[in-house]
């Protein structure tokens, strides 16, 4: 059958990657095959001399061919960050707008329970998106649904692609109002379906407002026993009893009409990929 995407990644044994006549000649080839068989086009690249993927990108464009995506397959120099800024760099010196495919590590480097894979690719990966370099993601595991779920976590945490309910919560002091822990999971249990709301919970008014700044809504306590309810910036309700602010934060959040009741949230919901 015809090949839906083709990947090509012209890297030798010493992880450089490879720049010559034959290449070249080899490569236009197959941009021929790939317009010829409507097949997308793969570029990988080294990270030290990615500024040789330039080459690669002309011909492309010379040739009117621009079902291409472009990313880095070898890490081991001046690695991945500045590796994709660098890229960046030439496609915009280019005028091409190729779609960027950030990927981390290969799924060898893996190991099962690995958590600190997770904290390397949000490292790598989420500043990369904060900077707006970055059109699809790949996060390796050695299962799928457990990669999946990081790369949501990630382009959650960018704020790239919105997929739940987020918080914000204070570290907790001496000023704290109430039980910080047991408050947040209580109302995390009662708000976790509504996709793409943020909600804050903090402990006290003294730095709270300003921490949770950019949150939707806001559960802030007020004095011992009363909370304040916050809508964005502004405080809505104040020194509301303890044992009714729950109920009334979900109030709050109806009447700006974020809300949905739990069933419907799973109802609607469709799987999607990252």
């Amino acid at each position: 059958g015809i090949a839906e995407k083709i990947i090509f990644e012209p890297v030798n044994s010493r992880g450089e990657t490879v720049m010559d006549s034959w290449t070249v000649e080899h490569f236009d080839k197959l941009i021929d095959y790939a317009q010829t068989n409507k097949a997308a086009l793969q570029i990988n690249l080294c990270d030290n001399n990615c500024h040789h993927g330039k080459t690669f990108f002309e011909r492309c464009r010379d040739k009117g061919f621009f079902e291409v995506l472009v990313g880095i397959g070898h890490t081991e120099n001046v690695g991945l960050v500045q590796g994709y800024r660098i890229l960046g760099s030439y496609l915009a010196q280019l005028g091409v707008d190729f779609p960027i495919h950030l990927r981390n590590v290969k799924p060898s480097e893996v190991r099962s329970g690995d958590e600190s894979l997770l904290l390397e690719s949000a490292g790598n990966i989420g500043s990369l998106l904060c900077d707006g370099i970055g059109d699809s993601i790949e996060v390796s595991g050695p299962e799928a649904k457990e990669a999946l779920r990081w790369a949501y976590n990630i382009l959650q945490g960018t704020g790239s692609r919105i997929t739940k309910t987020e918080y914000v919560s204070c570290p907790s002091c001496g000023r704290t109002l109430f039980n910080l822990q047991s408050t947040t999971e209580r109302i995390k249990q009662k708000t976790a379906h509504l996709k793409g709301v943020k909600v804050a919970i903090m402990g006290c008014i003294v730095n709270g407002p300003g921490e949770m700044a950019d949150a939707d809504f806001g559960y802030v306590g007020g004095a011992p026993g009363k909370v304040n309810l916050y809508v964005g910036k502004e405080c809505v309700q104040y020194h509301v009893p303890e044992a009714e602010a729950d109920q009334r934060l979900i109030d709050l959040i109806k009447s700006h009409g974020k809300w949905v009741d739990p069933e419907d949230a799973k109802s609607s919901a469709k799987p999607t990929t990252a």
